[in-house]
């Protein structure tokens, strides 16, 4: 079953969106998403 892996992608995703969230209002940078 690839429940982990999917679990692991989920994390990522979620790691990178808030990543993302807190450094735009810092400093103005285009990830290109």
């Amino acid at each position: 079953m690839a429940r982990s892996e999917e679990a692991k992608v989920v994390s990522i995703r979620l790691f990178c969106w808030v990543f993302q969230k807190g450094h735009s209002v810092e400093k103005k940078v285009d990830w290109g998403g």
